[in-house]
């Protein structure tokens, strides 16, 4: 039997039905074609065919003298019969009487004439037809295969010759030689076969009068589902097994044929190759697809929406990184979630449907194909016990049989009971997660700073809880939806300074939750916890105490929304009943449960935030903000985001300023002991330390350098560059345990550094009054010796002693340059409160060109120090020094044995002794000894010196400071700086 589109004869066949009698009229344009009625009294089996309620006693037979390639109508009169039209009534045709294997077709029923057309129905010689009221399945399905008689036949117009996908879910019951889907002759000159070796590989045959065939590297397991993809286009094949990449080769498309296609058998006359095992989810597409496309629906079935293919579960709409595909692409969809008789439905819109052959109703299963993934008890995430037909299906999220070393990062999940997944350290991807009542526990630790990262890139439909322990985080990247109608909670524990009397900034990774929208305004008792306990607020006094639960002074809660620079009158008091938007910070003091190396350990349950988050910023104006999500951030993302890059003026000046409290032991704000920590495109750098001499105060030195990634719950300032909106998104969301991240909430000994291969100097400033500050130059082709966004960081506070690049007359503690030469000059400024002594020293160098010395030139005394060598510690008076210091460079030469003999002299002051002491081992000549104050004066001069190798000159009545001590050669002048006490 044959279905085409080719239109040659059209017969019209019109059967009457009335109580008494019963006759057919035939109208036909050949002697060749005729239809004969068989009465009841022809013998017809009395067994009903499978997935047949009822047959009618009479039945015609089409006799064909010779073949014709056309189609007939048939009209039935039903009016007055006693068949229902409101029951499933189809044409059934067969090859014999007893309608084994028939074909069954729904016709077009017109209600007011009582009529029932089957339109286009090609009909072969002695075929049989008649009307069956037939018997639809419908539901999740799968269909099993015996691989002895039982295959599906597919109309022999579909294209698999140019460009083409093929997909299926598949499991495999023998290790045979077996076609999954074929369209080929017995001959077996022209057409395709994709199947599996004897070994479980699969096999691919193009034909076009030779073979060329491609296996994969990989073999299936048996009775294992994994789903299959074969894609042709531009004369290259691919194979992907579960979305991931197999194998490509190179092959010439196979000739074009006009055979079926068959499910699980090859061949036409002689079908063959029948496979063994259970298919179910079978698509052909008019078109090759990425295998990005094919990760985004393999578990799950596809919908139509708008005449674009969609997921029944995630759409593609949702993310933005898949392309929509037309639903004309489709050219057959077999879900196998309806089949009628006999009939396979097709759910594309080209309606070709499958013939189902020799398969009975116990061939049909409930589906076991992971569309999606489903829980079956609690238990651990890797535990098969833990998964609806866990046995037979690979763990969701597992290594791939592709690579053991990868895994499928895109199954879709859904979680009906209580699950814990505890692989340390690792991330885990999903497309799609649903959790429904239950709990998923992401296990880690607080204590050794290890958790995992869950991603989910398409679609998270939380009605449950997800428990973020230790250091685990939920990623969501760009094209991520959180379902809005969600109505379930997170929970991220993040820890905190206990002292009472320092500050945290803060910013919540969730919101309060309801069921309509995301990234709600909260109070901080909506949001923060002390672990599964409510934290008492104290609204009155200032300090918290320690307990079960802690108590938390809310008088030191406190935001900076959009407020002017500078203005102490601008922070928000919102105490614990101020609402909080998402994406703002907000300080906090600590419960007082210990000192403040101590951390107290805080637990924030909500709805989590997701998606663009904006603020709005004015020009010069500063913003106490933070990072909005529960996992960390991209920093140097959130910087080009919000920059002049980014398509507007650029909202911020691309610098991230982080309080770090490190000491006071008071809540006077005169007494705060900290400083902002700094970080831009350029780097990052500690904040200013401020230890005063004889402190009896609580003091950890501010150690903490800001790496590239923000953690969860961490607050911090911007400032306004122009009126814009401060922009977080889903495209900076990262996954980084603390312990590799920009950590100010809790201190961390194992801050793993960025990779940046960029020169760098790290030049220290350590003042009279106990102040230790480091700047930074970083050399990057995209900065200038001007002030360029994002690479030049201005001085956000100031210490009572500092020091700072001046760029255009500014104050900046990061500089970015384009090139680091000999020709460089770096201005610096230095100002202290009182007279004494300050120095000036390299603190590290990061990838810097071995052959360039740095020189701190005083122009003062015209003194080019080389720091390489020592600090340069020099006396300063009370007040601003703006154009003293300058860093400079030279490139090294190769020394002379007369350079390194002068370079060994050893210059000293005995403070002890009051003497300068010159040890000249190798009696260079030696014309002067100068000795000057840092003003330039001279205040010793000897010149008749000549050859001696140990001089000793006293030197009375100096001031304590620094001081220069030039040796002068015929060689050159050697300097040194010493120290006067």
């Amino acid at each position: 039997m044959r279905i085409n589109n080719y239109l040659g004869l059209l017969a019209v066949l019109l059967v009457f039905f009335t109580s008494q009698t019963m006759r057919s009229q035939v109208d036909y344009s050949s002697t060749n074609f005729n239809i004969e009625l068989k009465d009841a009294a022809f013998t017809k089996s009395a067994n009903l065919p499978v997935r047949i309620n009822t047959i009618l006693d009479e039945f015609w037979i089409v006799s064909e003298e010779q073949q014709q390639n056309g189609f007939v109508n048939l009209i039935f009169d039903l009016s007055q019969s006693s068949v229902n039209l409101e029951d499933n009534v189809q044409l059934i045709v067969s090859e014999n009487p007893e309608f084994s294997n028939y074909m069954n077709f729904p016709g077009e029923l017109n209600t007011q004439a009582q009529t029932l057309t089957f339109s286009n129905i090609d009909l072969g010689s002695n075929q049989v037809y008649s009307l069956a009221y037939v018997n639809e399945l419908n539901g999740e399905n799968q269909i099993d295969f015996n691989g002895i008689d039982r295959y599906i036949a597919l109309d022999k117009s579909f294209d698999l010759h140019s460009e083409f996908t093929v997909s299926a879910w598949v499991k495999i019951g023998e290790l045979k030689e077996m076609a999954i889907l074929a369209k080929r002759d017995n001959v077996q000159d022209k057409g395709i076969f994709i199947g599996l070796n004897q070994t479980g590989q699969i096999k691919l045959e193009f034909t076009d009068q030779s073979v060329q065939q491609m296996i994969s590297n990989t073999v299936l397991p048996l009775n294992k589902w994994h789903n299959i993809s074969i894609v042709y286009k531009d004369g290259n094949a691919t194979i992907l097994i579960d979305g991931m990449l197999d194998s490509i080769q190179e092959i010439n498309s196979p000739g074009l044929n006009s055979v079926q296609v068959l499910l699980g058998a090859s061949g036409e006359q002689s079908v063959d190759h029948f496979f063994n095992g259970s298919m179910d989810d079978i698509r052909i597409w008019n078109r090759a697809l990425d295998a990005q496309e094919l990760a985004f629906f393999m578990n799950q079935e596809i919908i139509q929406v708008n005449g674009m293919v969609n997921g029944s579960i995630t759409s593609s709409h949702i993310n933005s990184d898949t392309s929509l595909i037309p639903w004309t692409d489709l050219n057959a969809y077999f879900s196998l979630n309806r089949i009628s008789g006999n009939c396979l439905v097709n759910h594309s819109e080209n309606l070709k449907h499958g013939q189902l052959f020799n398969f009975p109703n116990s061939s049909l299963h409930t589906q076991t194909a992971p569309m999606p993934y489903k829980t079956i008890s609690d238990g651990n995430w890797d535990d098969v016990q833990t998964w609806l037909n866990g046995n037979s299906i690979s763990i969701p999220a597992s290594e791939s049989i592709v690579d053991m070393s990868t895994r499928v990062g895109w199954n879709i999940v859904q979680i009906d009971h209580n699950v814990t997944i505890n692989n340390n350290n690792e991330l885990r991807n999903l497309s799609a997660l649903m959790i429904n009542g239950s709990k998923l526990t992401v296990t880690g630790s607080n204590a050794t700073s290890t958790g995992m990262g869950l991603e989910i890139s398409n679609y998270l439909k939380l009605d449950g809880v997800i428990d973020l322990e230790g250091e685990s985080q939920l990623i969501q990247p760009k094209g991520s939806v959180l379902d809005p109608a969600s109505t379930g909670t997170i929970e991220r524990d993040q820890q905190g300074t206990a002292d009472n009397y320092t500050y945290n900034y803060w910013s919540s990774p969730v919101g309060s939750v309801n069921a309509a929208t995301n990234n709600n305004p909260y109070t901080l008792p909506q949001v923060m916890h002390d672990g599964s306990q409510d934290i008492t607020w104290l609204t009155s006094g200032y300090d918290g105490s320690a307990g079960s639960p802690v108590s938390i002074a809310d008088y030191w809660i406190w935001k900076f929304a959009n407020q002017p620079g500078g203005n102490y009158s601008g922070w928000q008091h919102i105490r614990s009943t101020g609402m909080v938007n998402v994406g703002e910070g907000y300080t906090m003091k600590g419960p007082g449960s210990g000192t403040i190396n101590d951390q107290q350990n805080y637990v924030f349950k909500g709805k989590p935030n997701n998606g663009t988050i904006a603020l709005t910023i004015h020009s010069d104006n500063e913003y106490l903000i933070g990072n909005p999500y529960p996992s960390a951030i991209d920093a140097k993302q959130f910087i080009l985001d919000n920059s002049p890059l980014s398509g507007d003026l650029g909202s911020t000046t691309g610098t991230l300023f982080f309080w770090e409290h490190y000491g006071a032991g008071t809540h006077s704000y005169s007494e705060y002991q900290g400083g902002y920590a700094v970080y831009n495109l350029s780097g990052g750098l500690p904040a200013a330390r401020y230890i005063p001499a004889g402190s009896t105060n609580e003091v950890s030195v501010g150690e903490n350098t800001p790496g590239p990634y923000i953690p969860v719950g961490q607050g911090f300032f911007v400032i306004g560059k122009n009126n814009g909106q401060i922009e977080f998104n889903n495209g900076q969301r990262i996954f980084k345990p603390e312990s590799d991240e920009s950590v100010f909430l809790k201190s961390t000994d194992n801050t793993i550094e960025e990779v940046d291969n960029r020169p760098k100097i790290r030049l220290g400033f350590d003042s009279v009054n106990g102040v230790q500050r480091e700047i930074l130059i970083t050399q990057d082709t995209n900065a200038t010796t001007g002030i360029d966004f994002g690479y030049d960081a201005q001085l956000y506070e100031d210490q009572i002693d500092d020091m700072y690049w001046l760029i255009a007359d500014g104050k900046h503690v990061i500089q970015g340059i384009d090139m680091i030469n000999a020709d460089t000059v770096l201005p610096l400024g230095v100002h202290t409160q009182t007279d004494g002594i300050n120095a000036i020293s390299i603190n590290s160098l990061e990838n810097f060109d071995e052959n360039l010395d740095i020189f701190l030139h005083d122009k003062v005394l015209n003194v080019f120090h080389d720091l390489g060598q020592s600090a340069y510690t020099v006396t300063l008076d009370a007040g601003a020094i703006l154009d003293r210091f300058e860093l400079t460079f030279k490139v090294k030469s190769t020394l002379s044995l007369e350079d390194e003999t002068i370079n060994q002299l050893d210059i000293r002051y005995d403070n002890s002794n009051s003497m300068i002491v010159i040890k000249n081992p190798n009696q260079v000549d030696i014309n002067s000894v100068t000795f000057y104050n840092m003003l330039g004066q001279p205040v010793f001069n000897n010149s008749e010196i000549g050859l001696a190798d140990n001089l000793k000159y006293k030197v009375n009545n100096l001031s304590t400071g620094a001081y220069i001590v030039a040796v002068s050669t015929p060689r050159g002048k050697e300097t040194r700086t010493v120290l006067v006490k």
